[in-house]
């Protein structure tokens, strides 16, 4: 088939970082067999047809450089267009569920950045707004696509590992963002901006659900972020609904590098996924690294679609990591365990 033609929706940090891997083409002067390096960085059968910012002077910009056809700063435009047949939404968080539903009244395919929405609510809405238009969904939860992690799921999958009983998770950033970013009704704070990945990925690879949350946290290091709700180092612990235990470490304020680890112990063997922080490298080596957590979840996406497979990551999936990430910040917040469903 031919390539699936994508819209682009946010221009911030994450959607430069979709803009540069879903633009990035085959040089015309290369044959089929040369530079299959260069062919291993790109989105197979992928075509970035336009993007679109709130900002007009960041869409003109990343156009140009990106070499995209079409730019414009209101989404309505990109969403009008009949050549694009799907749309990927990397706007601020609490703009997930309008643009997820003026797309799927569009009949485009949609691939969101996490979360879907910052209450369940919105999350229901968005997830019916995408069935009656009858397109696809994914998330954006790049681990469950990223091959060291499925090398731990296939191992847990065949039994290697035994009963799994113990997932511990680390996601620790260099700096914090500001404060108004950290603000819970923007990106939903620390449990859900950060932690929504952890959530995801402990149900995913145990295959089960998480029935109890207990989470404590505090802001430390950077007081305006309790000023605006947030925290910057918190722990969660969980227990799934088999038995197995868990427990999430968050830090807003890692100065040695970016961290993410991910532990798993089962009743015969463990698996680590981890490399070490990612410290002061330059802006190429860095995008590269990026590039290479980012790219395989696109790729999935357009397989999905071009292929008629199943998305890594739905909105039920988006959902249910949600409420565990909200019962975090409940328990957090009441000094109280929660019990999920």
């Amino acid at each position: 088939m031919g390539a699936l033609h994508i819209g682009l929706i946010g221009l911030g940090r994450m959607g430069q970082v979709h803009a540069r891997i879903l633009a990035r083409q085959a040089s015309p002067a290369k044959s089929p067999t040369e530079g299959s390096g260069e062919r291993s960085r790109r989105v197979e059968r992928a075509r970035l047809v336009a993007v679109a910012d709130v900002d007009r002077e960041r869409a003109h910009l990343t156009a140009k450089r990106l070499d995209i056809p079409h730019w414009y700063d209101n989404p309505g435009d990109l969403l009008a267009r009949s050549d694009i047949q799907a749309v990927y939404i990397a706007t601020p968080s609490h703009t997930h569920p309008e643009l997820v539903e003026a797309a799927a009244r569009s009949g485009k395919d949609i691939f969101c950045e996490k979360p879907l929405a910052l209450t369940l609510a919105e999350t229901d809405r968005a997830i019916a707004a995408v069935a009656h238009g009858g397109v696809r969904l994914q998330l954006g939860f790049m681990r469950r696509t990223q091959p060291d992690y499925l090398r731990v799921k296939s191992a847990i999958q065949s039994g290697a590992l035994g009963r799994p009983v113990l997932f511990r998770s680390t996601q620790r950033d260099v700096d914090a963002p500001p404060a108004s970013f950290c603000d819970p009704a923007v990106s939903g704070g620390i449990f859900v901006d950060m932690g929504v990945h952890e959530f995801d990925l402990a149900r995913w690879l145990f295959d089960d659900e998480i029935r109890v949350v207990q989470a404590v946290g505090s802001a430390l290091v950077f007081p305006a972020l309790a000023a605006v709700g947030d925290l910057d180092n918190a722990c969660v612990n969980l227990r799934f609904g088999g038995g197995a235990v868990g427990t999430v470490d968050l830090s807003r304020n890692a100065r040695y590098g970016e961290d993410i680890r991910t532990e798993i112990v089962g009743s015969a063997g463990g698996m680590f996924v981890g490399a070490p922080p990612v410290g002061s490298l330059s802006h190429h080596d860095l995008d590269a690294i990026i590039d290479d957590q980012y790219r395989p979840e696109s790729q999935a996406f357009v397989r999905a679609l071009l292929d008629d497979g199943e998305v890594p990551a739905t909105g039920a999936d988006s959902r249910a990591a949600l409420a565990i990430a909200l019962a975090a910040r409940e328990s957090a917040q009441t000094g109280k365990t929660i019990v999920l469903g």
